[in-house]
């Protein structure tokens, strides 16, 4: 990867693990040699409540929305055209893409991936969340927002590039204790890593032990 990609982080109506979370904002770095060249960013429209710990985060509150919020079907047209042929570096997709896929049927992602969430979920003990990861490794964090986010993934990518060959990862996602509800792919070769969770509640102090499931597949064929 060489460090050119393009890093698109989306940001969602509530923080939380539910699989179904309505996205409402988008936001992408375009990378060339590990510096962000070129910008993109568009605001979902929304008619529900912005939970108040993402408003906190990001400003983004749900009149912004209604003022500013452009259908999702739009935003990822033109983030699609902004992307162009890049390797899309993302943290979020096994919860993206359902999303997507719920909105636009049959949606496909054709670009090459890097799904960073599956990284950390493999190689970084609790606690978990790119922010709390990134504090505990010394990684600069962003300043806030939709591309204090997008800073952050940058960041924590390169970190990562240091210490391991992530090339290997790319077009590898994770899924927690789920089915094989993931999205639907043109390419037909994004593997899928099934973690099934070992630590109870109460020992987050011990190394998390997993076993991992590994199968090249296609989703929905």
């Amino acid at each position: 990867m060489e460090g050119n990609f393009t890093a698109v982080n989306f940001e969602f109506a509530k923080y939380g693990t539910d699989i179904e979370v309505p996205i409402i904002s988008v936001f992408a770095l375009k990378i060339q040699e590990w510096k962000p060249v070129q910008s993109f960013h568009e605001y979902v429209s929304y008619d529900g409540e912005v939970s108040s710990a993402v408003t906190t985060d990001t400003g983004i509150t749900s009149n912004l929305l209604k003022e500013k919020g452009i259908s999702l079907l739009e935003v990822i047209d033109k983030l699609q055209k902004f992307i162009s042929g890049d390797l899309v570096v993302e943290f979020n997709l096994p919860y993206v893409m359902p999303e997507l896929e719920k909105h636009m049927p049959g949606f496909v992602l054709n670009n090459n991936f890097l799904d960073m969430f599956y990284i950390m979920s493999r190689d970084f003990h609790p606690p978990y969340g790119l922010a709390k990861v990134c504090a505990a490794n010394g990684i600069v964090i962003g300043n806030g927002g939709p591309g204090g986010d997008a800073i952050t993934l940058l960041n924590f990518t390169k970190f990562c590039k240091r210490r391991i060959d992530i090339t290997e990862d790319i077009n590898t996602t994770v899924v927690y204790n789920k089915p094989k509800y993931l999205f639907n792919n043109s390419l037909n070769k994004f593997k899928v890593h099934t973690l099934y969770r070992t630590t109870s509640p109460g020992n987050e102090s011990k190394p998390r032990q997993s076993v991992k499931r590994t199968a090249e597949m296609r989703i929905f064929p």
